[in-house]
């Protein structure tokens, strides 16, 4: 494994694409930092915590990238038929794969938090938000950034075209924000809603409330609270605006995915006929 480890990191930080990933991510970061320090300077109320955790999105998207371009070229370039071929366990392959590309996501983020903290830190000052907010976001973040890789690894470790993998994965992160962003939408309907009407004058005047029909609850409320902590895309939601409820079942299922994942992806691909 550790043989794997090295290898593999070594070409991640000679990969361009790599490179080019931790560039994006540390202007983006300073491009936050410095919208953060104008906002300020023009005498809006701006807390430090405002855009940090928009890693989250980021990190998922880098992550899909790295994770589908790294493993499809292993494929494509016959570097795992070699592995094995050379006496390297599937499972551990598997494994290093998996760890290489949640670290390469870690190192994205981190190459955005640094100037944005550095930013923010000497020119909007400390964040009013209690530092075990902060520090319970930062750790789930982690735990999902972790459950993505789990999800990537398993899509790439298990096609074996590059182009194909790398069209899954950014599908599947996709589709996972598009999906959290639409329960968290039904999640947050309000249980009345009021309309809008021109009265006898001619004015616009506001109608009585009614009972909203989306409005979810009982049993219904409780399965898309599910929905919004099972998904990946959907826990990075609760962490960008930090509003996480349940932050030990966001926890627990963020750790499920990278558990289930990680065994079913490493099962199927120890089975794998490698042509």
């Amino acid at each position: 494994m550790s043989r794997l480890l090295s290898a593999g990191f070594t070409r991640l930080f000679k990969n361009r694409l790599f490179q080019a990933s931790i560039v994006i991510m540390f202007a983006i970061g300073c491009f936050a930092g410095y919208t953060k320090w104008s906002d300020f300077n023009s005498g809006f109320m701006v807390d430090l915590s405002d855009a940090l955790f928009t890693y989250c999105v980021f990190g998922g998207c880098v992550t899909a990238v790295l994770s589908s371009m790294f493993s499809g070229t292993e494929y494509s370039d016959g570097t795992i038929r070699n592995k094995i071929i050379a006496g390297c366990n599937r499972i551990g392959i598997y494994l290093s794969n998996l760890i290489i590309n949640f670290v390469s996501g870690m190192i994205a983020v981190v190459a955005f938090v640094v100037p944005y903290l550095a930013i923010c830190l000497l020119t909007v000052g400390k964040s009013s938000v209690p530092i075990k907010v902060l520090i319970i976001s930062a750790l789930l973040s982690i735990l999902s950034l972790a459950a993505f890789s789990a999800i990537y690894n398993a899509a790439t470790m298990l096609i074996a075209k590059k182009a194909a993998a790398a069209v899954v994965c950014l599908l599947l992160f996709a589709g996972m924000y598009i999906f959290g962003m639409t329960t968290y939408a039904k999640i947050e309907e309000p249980e009345f809603v009021s309309g809008y009407e021109f009265n006898a004058e001619g004015d616009i005047v506001e109608t009585e409330p009614v009972p909203n029909p989306d409005y979810l609850t009982g049993a219904k409320l409780e399965a898309y609270k599910w929905l919004m902590d099972i998904n990946p895309g959907s826990q990075a939601i609760q962490i960008l605006s930090m509003e996480i409820a349940r932050p030990v079942r966001l926890a627990c299922c963020a750790g499920g995915l990278v558990v289930i994942f990680t065994l079913a992806g490493a099962v199927i691909f120890n089975k794998k006929d490698l042509k």
